[in-house]
């Protein structure tokens, strides 16, 4: 007869978790807003023309991803957005250029007031003042 041999041992899997670091940060402040029209080449600019914000913000000691969006006037917020946060942040202070945030503007003859600001939403809630712009256009 022949010998069976019986083998002892474990398995171990191991599963590494694939996420985002846990974002942080000492401070956010908003260096820069600023607002204009495109498409406004005539007086009174001929419709439609585009209004579009644009921000640059500070984080000092920032890791992770911040997540962010435009919040409009119009009760319609821009979509929900994510950047990285740049090696500098993490010991000192660094800016992030954020995508600008435009909106048609096709009502002829009607002067408008339109408001955004940009509302950090996370690794802390914070949210810059409001900037106005006043559009007409024909």
């Amino acid at each position: 007869m022949g010998s069976s041999r019986l083998f002892a041992g474990s398995l171990t899997i191991l599963v590494a978790a694939c996420s985002e670091p846990v974002a942080k940060a000492e401070s956010i402040d908003f260096k820069t807003l600023t607002g204009g029209v495109k498409g406004a080449y005539a007086v009174p600019p001929t419709c439609p023309v585009t209004v579009e914000f644009d921000a640059i913000v500070t984080v000092t000691k920032m890791t992770g991803v911040m997540k962010y969006r435009w919040e409009r006037s119009t009760g319609v917020n821009g979509p929900e957005q994510t950047v990285k946060a740049p090696v500098a942040a993490a010991t000192g202070p660094a800016d992030i250029h954020i995508n600008p945030d435009g909106w048609p503007i096709t009502e002829r003859g009607k002067q408008m007031t339109v408001t955004s600001r940009v509302h950090v939403l996370s690794p802390l809630d914070v949210k810059s003042d409001l900037l106005s712009l006043n559009v007409k256009c024909n």
